[in-house]
């Protein structure tokens, strides 16, 4: 799995409780070391702030849509960001797994989503 998530105490927080939880995580603090390690590991998920520097996870979904692993990678979105036309139409495109506020979940919170989207059938 890969973080991408800039804020350092957030990263440590959420890779924490993801290898408690069993999980490799792989991390990036800024979108295009996002973009290059997603091309270069291929993780199994992605979990890709927006707000990045460098480039936003809506940029970085966007770019891996195009790529031939990356067009049905699974990627979840998450922000601090309330969801504006914008982000409303990049998910759509985008076709994430999972979007959410970080301020409505908690860190146990994202272990439950991920199981959860390892645990769907492939569609």
């Amino acid at each position: 799995m890969l973080l991408v998530e800039d804020e350092q105490m957030i990263q440590d927080i959420y890779k924490k409780v993801l290898v408690e939880a069993g999980f490799t995580v792989y991390t990036a603090s800024d979108g295009e070391q996002g973009l290059t390690e997603a091309l270069e590991k291929h993780p199994d998920l992605m979990l890709l702030d927006i707000s990045l520097p460098k480039m936003t996870g809506i940029e970085i979904m966007k770019r891996l849509r195009q790529d031939s692993w990356g067009e049905t990678a699974k990627i979840v979105i998450m922000t601090n960001q309330e969801p504006t036309d914008e982000i409303l139409n990049a998910l759509t495109e985008g076709k994430p797994e999972y979007y959410f506020l970080k301020a409505n979940i908690t860190p146990e919170g994202i272990v439950l989503k991920v199981k959860e989207i390892f645990n769907k059938p492939a569609t």
